[in-house]
């Protein structure tokens, strides 16, 4: 088997450190989420209230406010765990 060497010295990642636009659906337009219904989960999607969720499909229903707040809470406390000094010079 041959050995392959990947030279990864030269890849420089660019990752900017930025607060999304909607903390509903982190600028995706689109949010999935799990629903038990007689003990089997199943997977749902629903378009977003954001300008990039408006321009999802009709065919695809709003995510209802309840759902919207407590995934933005969610989405919000998965960035701070990640980008916390980002997090801090906002709050101050």
């Amino acid at each position: 088997m041959n050995n392959i060497e990947f030279d990864t010295k030269n890849i420089e990642i660019n990752i900017k450190e930025k607060f999304p636009n909607c903390w509903i659906c982190n600028d995706h337009g689109i949010v999935f989420f799990n629903k038990k219904i007689n003990g089997i989960s199943y997977e749902f999607g629903a378009k977003c209230k954001c300008k990039l969720g408006k321009q999802s499909s009709d065919k695809i229903g709003t995510i209802e406010n309840s759902l919207a707040e407590h995934m933005a809470e969610e989405n919000f406390t998965r960035f701070k765990k990640v980008y916390p000094n980002l997090v801090m010079d906002l709050v101050g």
